[in-house]
């Protein structure tokens, strides 16, 4: 082709033929091109290091430790039930919470799991007890925040205990009026000590009663009590109750027979007692050893 044109004596059929494969040759240079691009622009199969990291979502650091309430003036509560107690977790920047556990009454010990690496303050919530804050960094592994011991505050305990109700055919909706003005009329009163008790004559029956503290006054009636909804059946033993006022917070138990009754109120595990009298020489006992004068 070239020495045609060189000679200058191209036919008209040889210079088609000559454009025909000038045109084919130009399409398949851009087919080929086109596929260099497509490939170019594909994903590819393998990561590309970029240099810089994905944080950590979810790691495995965490906290752990064992609370101790007021072991100088209650030795017992080293042992379950314990205080209802709410832990929390801040940051030690701003002291803002981070996270919070409950941890059942049947243990002392709390943990926090998947926390982000960086400084923290433990701190326990529980009425009547007072709460160090604790600091600890937490790394990729747990941290133990070791032990943590809760001094008693014993003035927020009423030094006097009242039990009110329906027994000994105690007329309840005159509790008011007997307390303030006839102590001695259905009412029993007892010293606290961090763990009241008394012995009650109680009909067969049901009855509803609360264990009252003496910071109550004619308008409100603050005191320990329950649901009345719940009929509770005996015996009872470190049963939970809440501090409420009024009569919406009634504890309603029913009695299988008549007899005395060994009542206790425990303010700093927030919890009450109920046992026959006749049957609670051993628990009567215990109950009586956790007294702190």
């Amino acid at each position: 082709m070239c020495a045609i044109l060189a000679e200058g004596k191209a036919r008209p059929t040889e210079w088609i033929a000559w454009i025909g494969r000038c045109l084919t040759l130009a399409l398949a240079l851009a087919a080929c091109a086109s596929q260099i691009g497509c490939d170019r622009n594909t994903a590819t199969p393998y990561l590309i290091p970029t240099g810089i990291r994905p944080p950590i979502l979810n790691p495995e650091g965490g906290v752990f430790g064992v609370l101790h309430y007021g072991p100088s003036q209650r030795a017992d509560l080293a042992s379950a039930p314990f205080p209802p107690t709410r832990v929390e977790l801040l940051r030690s920047r701003d002291s803002s919470v981070v996270t919070q556990t409950s941890p059942p009454s049947s243990t002392n010990t709390f943990s926090f799991t998947g926390v982000q690496p960086g400084g923290y303050l433990v701190r326990a919530v529980v009425r009547g007890f007072s709460s160090p804050l604790i600091r600890v960094t937490v790394l990729d592994d747990p941290r133990d925040a070791g032990d943590l011991t809760l001094p008693m505050a014993t003035s927020i305990y009423s030094p006097f205990i009242f039990l009110i109700g329906t027994m000994p055919g105690y007329d309840y909706d005159s509790y008011f009026s007997n307390i303030f003005n006839s102590p001695a009329i259905g009412v029993f009163s007892y010293p606290s000590d961090f763990h009241p008790e008394a012995t009650v004559t109680v009909p067969a029956g049901t009855h509803e009663f609360m264990f009252v503290t003496d910071s109550s006054f004619p308008s409100d009636l603050i005191g320990w009590g329950g649901d009345s909804a719940d009929l509770l059946t005996l015996p009872l033993v470190n049963h939970p109750t809440t501090l409420g006022h009024g009569t919406a917070h009634n504890l309603k138990v029913d009695f299988p027979a008549t007899g005395a009754y060994r009542f206790a109120l425990d303010e700093a595990r927030q919890t009450f007692t109920i046992i026959p009298a006749a049957a609670s020489q051993t628990i009567g006992t215990a109950l009586s050893s956790r007294r702190t004068r």
